[in-house]
């Protein structure tokens, strides 16, 4: 395959964010000589790279973090911040590099990754295990230039994905905090006067056939607050990591449901499940089947509040080889004359106060990260049905 060939099949890619950059990856690794390739993104510390796809003879390896101290990529990201070539002798070079001697390389090529304001986001690394000879090395750095663009703009792009989709749950977290602070006075009330009555009995060195009663009640308090606690630690941790791990879709859904439940009672509004999927594990980075569920329940819990009877129903099956998850509800329902902007960006039938209208538009870019599908059917005065389709690990 010719160059010009190789840039034509990239740019006709039709996938996004992380399988994007794996697949960039795979070809390279098919049509030029390479033993290792990286795309990796710049840590807000400027001393590492969390790797977004890193391949061994055109074998995913999985990710990992990688230190730039003393190393080639060090030289591209931190001084000259060009690209770089170092077709031989690259132990010589990069003594204090321990991978170079563990992996046998000898040659490297780096090249700097920018967004599209010119800000430094990450790199694109090419490590071999022989020595390049001058074609070969004008091959991978005319590669390199080509494409360094491409995957600069598509790193670029994953970053704003997980940043919006952050500056969202955040707000999210700021409703649940308001229900928590009134949620967690009742159990520290319970627990506190416990403390206090177990404390008088000890003091007067007396037994009570009521303490295990009032100790049972303290622990059950306790318990309900670390609960709490979990549910807002859990939720508010930044997913800015890429990682793709093994999701079981049915535990996230109970843990968004778990979470969604102060404003589900608030509001008056039944959920109901029937999770038929037999097989429901995906890909996908921590937290995001979460984000987009609860969403999605906001933007339903949102649509009926007007109703006096409010149900939501989440259910999960299995269509050839993909996990389908279906959310519907009986709410107000979207006019057909704006249903084909309502994942665009900062579309929103919500007053200022009410939402960002980035809570659509970050579950289609989550879902799409993730090589899915989602769409949305909805009649007036009946509801909506949003419909996420998933490729099962």
């Amino acid at each position: 395959m010719s160059l010009l060939t190789v840039i034509q099949t990239i740019s006709s890619l039709d996938e996004r964010g992380i399988f994007y950059l794996k697949e960039v990856s795979k070809i390279l690794c098919t049509e030029l000589p390479i033993n290792y390739i990286l795309i990796g993104s710049l840590n807000i510390d400027k001393q590492s790279v969390n790797s977004l796809a890193f391949f061994k003879d055109g074998k995913d390896e999985g990710e990992f973090n990688y230190d730039l101290e003393h190393t080639p990529c060090d030289i591209v990201l931190s001084k000259d911040k060009e690209l770089k070539c170092y077709p031989r002798n690259l132990e010589t070079i990069f003594p204090k590099d321990d991978y170079i001697p563990q992996l046998c390389l000898n040659a490297y090529y780096g090249c700097p990754l920018y967004d599209n304001v010119g800000n430094l986001i990450g790199i694109i690394a090419i490590f071999n295990e022989n020595e390049s000879s001058p074609e070969e090395e004008k091959n991978i750095r005319e590669t390199l230039l080509l494409i360094e663009r491409l995957i600069g703009l598509e790193l670029m792009q994953l970053k704003l994905i997980n940043q919006l989709s952050h500056k969202e749950r955040l707000t999210i977290l700021g409703q649940k905090l308001s229900t928590i602070s009134h949620e967690v006075a009742n159990p520290l009330t319970v627990l506190l006067g416990g403390l206090g009555l177990i404390n008088s009995i000890i003091e007067k060195e007396k037994l009570d056939f009521n303490l295990q009663k009032i100790m049972t009640n303290n622990l059950k308090a306790v318990d309900k607050i670390k609960s709490l606690m979990k549910e807002v630690l859990s939720f508010s941790k930044n997913i800015e990591q890429f990682d793709l791990v093994e999701i079981d879709v049915h535990r996230a859904l109970e843990s968004s449901i778990e979470f969604e439940r102060d404003f589900s009672i608030n509001s008056r509004v039944k959920i109901k499940q029937s999770l038929k999927a037999v097989n429901h594990s995906v890909l996908s980075s921590k937290g995001k089947i979460e984000q987009i569920v609860i969403n999605l329940i906001i933007n339903s819990i949102h649509s009926m509040k007007e109703n006096e009877k409010k149900e939501i129903s989440i259910e999960t099956y299995n269509s050839d080889d993909d996990l389908v998850l279906l959310i519907k509800d009986n709410g107000y329902g979207v006019n057909p004359d704006i249903i084909d902007h309502i994942f665009d960006n900062y579309f929103t039938t919500k007053t200022e106060n009410e939402g960002t209208g980035m809570g659509l538009s970050i579950c289609k870019s989550l879902v799409v990260e993730m090589n899915g599908k989602i769409s949305v059917k909805s009649k007036v005065g009946e509801g909506s049905e949003f419909k996420i389709e998933l490729p099962v690990n």
